[in-house]
């Protein structure tokens, strides 16, 4: 069951708060959704708390959707893209730390599927001890990242790894290494991988991308996940007054 309630962050404006679902898995909110984002065929409506696991995400055409996860990462889907989450485990916060804006509170262990589209990734940074899983067509990265853009539609598919560490194998088992400022083209890294085949992203494609990742990791700092009591996830919108009076506010608010 589902409970709504609202609170006011002086410091920030406005705010409105949600509970949903068990503390015990990572939740999702949904946010700035621009057409249809479906959820296994079902149509999800803004700012909902939702528990992903097991669930495919999916966008049609012209539509594109954010969503904002409790271990401080923004997904920005594309159109026509579809994201799996396989798993998502979210450690309780230690209640004696201070909450960050920037920096993982709690552990998290989060495995996706990409199966099209496009994708783009921005988080604070992780907790030391955080797994990040991500399976492509052309095989599986794993790692930890902060600033990532994946697009399967592409010719040929192509990552942009703006800033992380992600260790890539390929459908055949061979492995290579990624770092911060590089590119790779997934098709050539399906037949075969070498430290030759990563390529350093050009100036023009990182300002595209780093345009995608600004709207992406705003979207981000305007929600905050924690837990509320037992069983149950807080998400807190957080609003400036000069966000407050936009014409767009209503985009902003739960439950209006």
């Amino acid at each position: 069951m589902i409970r709504l309630g609202t609170t006011c962050l002086l410091y920030l404006g406005c705010a409105a708060a949600l509970l949903a679902q068990s503390a015990q898995n990572g939740a999702v909110f949904t946010k700035s959704i621009i057409g249809t984002l479906r959820a296994d065929g079902s149509a999800v409506g803004k700012h909902e708390v939702i528990d992903p696991v097991g669930k495919r995400f999916t966008t049609g055409r012209n539509d594109t959707a954010v969503l904002v996860l409790s271990n401080g990462m923004g997904i920005y889907l594309q159109e026509n893209s579809a994201l799996v989450f396989e798993s998502f485990d979210q450690q309780l916060p230690d209640p004696k730390l201070k909450s960050e804006y920037e920096t993982e509170n709690s552990r998290s262990d989060l495995t996706l599927s990409l199966e099209s589209g496009r994708a783009l990734f921005s988080q604070v940074e992780p907790w030391p001890t955080s797994t990040f899983t991500l399976t492509l067509p052309s095989g599986t990265l794993k790692g930890q990242v902060s600033q990532l853009n994946i697009n399967l539609a592409a010719i040929p598919p192509e990552l942009q790894l703006l800033e992380g560490t992600l260790y890539f194998t390929n459908r055949a088992g061979q492995k290579m290494t990624l770092q911060s400022g590089q590119q790779l083209d997934l098709d050539a890294a399906r037949l075969s991988v070498s430290n030759q085949i990563a390529s350093e992203i050009s100036p023009s494609v990182q300002r595209e991308i780093e345009d995608a990742l600004t709207m992406t990791r705003r979207m981000r700092t305007m929600v905050l996940l924690s837990p509320a009591r037992e069983s149950t996830w807080e998400a807190v919108v957080l609003l400036t007054p000069e966000q407050i009076r936009t014409p767009g506010k209503d985009d902003h608010y739960i439950g209006r």
